[in-house]
């Protein structure tokens, strides 16, 4: 395996990151150019968008928004999902046990690729965990503290359940919600019934933050720990990341 793929993960998140904000102050900044310009290209283009939407995404700043969130989420997601593997991959004892159809084994190429299967089952199921659960595994097979994540977790697991609202309940609070708030330890003031879509800056620039550090922290717990060879080198690239975004 590539010893730089965890490098290469890693620096992907914290480009993700930066992608997302910067595609939040467009989305603004756009929505300020429209209301001070209400002709032209681009206002007919804003005000088409708004025609074909229903009132749950609050118009076209909330529909953009939404969809930005919505991938923000899903790319912080497969970063966690591609560092476990990896890890899994290093160390497959880890996985514990793994059930195999017959014809899955006889057909693979070799125990790499049954390892990988095995990985890919291992990071699926993991994902459905109970969230506090979910921490406490992942931190497990990273052999890493979670500690320090603990916090930015919390941030996560809202947003998380918050992005499933909107993909299965068009942003509308419902008691699934509620349990998964209330199973992560946190407190909401969402009622059943209440709008939870993410629109003020505030909010985003907080998850953001979170998700940003969890990449930050996970990597390079997971570079000391997996890879030291290359954890300065990665701390070096992060750097550089910075000093380009400046």
């Amino acid at each position: 395996m590539n010893d730089a793929l965890p490098l290469t993960f890693q620096v992907q998140a914290l480009v993700d990151s930066r992608r997302f904000m910067a595609g939040m102050v467009l989305l603004y900044e756009l929505r300020a150019h429209v209301r001070e310009n209400q002709s032209g290209a681009l206002a007919e283009a804003y005000a088409a968008v708004e025609d074909g939407l229903s009132t749950e995404h609050e118009g076209a700043t909330g529909y953009l928004a939404a969809h930005l969130f919505v991938a923000r989420i899903a790319a912080f997601e497969v970063f966690l999902q591609e560092m476990i593997a990896l890890v899994l991959r290093k160390h497959p004892r880890k996985i514990g046990k793994a059930a195999f159809p017959l014809s899955e084994i006889l057909d693979a190429q070799g125990p790499e690729e049954l390892v990988r299967r095995a990985a890919e089952q291992f990071t699926n199921e993991l994902m459905y965990k109970k969230p506090l659960e979910y921490l406490d595994s992942m931190c497990q097979v990273l052999s890493i503290d979670r500690t320090p994540l603990i916090a930015d977790w919390a941030v996560f697991i809202e947003a998380k359940a918050r992005r499933d609202l909107g993909m299965h309940s068009g942003w509308v609070c419902n008691a699934v919600y509620r349990r998964k708030i209330s199973e992560a330890g946190l407190a909401t003031a969402f009622e059943v019934g209440h709008s939870v879509l993410p629109l003020t800056n505030a909010y985003l620039r907080n998850v953001e933050n979170s998700l940003s550090r969890l990449a930050q922290n996970i990597g390079d717990e997971v570079f000391e720990k997996h890879w030291p060879e290359a954890a300065a080198y990665a701390k070096l690239q992060r750097l550089a990341l910075d000093e380009a975004a400046q």
